[in-house]
């Protein structure tokens, strides 16, 4: 059952094999954490697995702020080489 919920998400990837057992990872944790919230709810208050994923990226980026970024050329320092 957690093969076929993931296999409606998967993502192909052409990279390194540490990012796609990442990614397998967090798939997985996804699966899990909406099999558990299925479990958990009543029958009426299920959610889509689409609107589950969406709130746990909300929740995840809630208090995440951008780093600010310097426009403009650096400036120039005396360092000796």
């Amino acid at each position: 059952m957690l093969y076929q919920k993931l296999a409606s998400y998967m993502y192909p990837h052409k990279c390194q094999k540490y990012y796609t057992l990442f990614h397998r990872a967090v798939e997985v944790k996804l699966v899990n954490g909406y099999i558990v919230h299925c479990t958990a709810s009543d029958d009426d208050s299920k959610m889509p697995v689409k609107n589950f994923r969406q709130s746990v990226i909300e929740g995840l980026l809630n208090n995440y702020t951008a780093p600010s970024v310097k426009i403009g050329r650096r400036i120039a320092t005396n360092k000796p080489v």
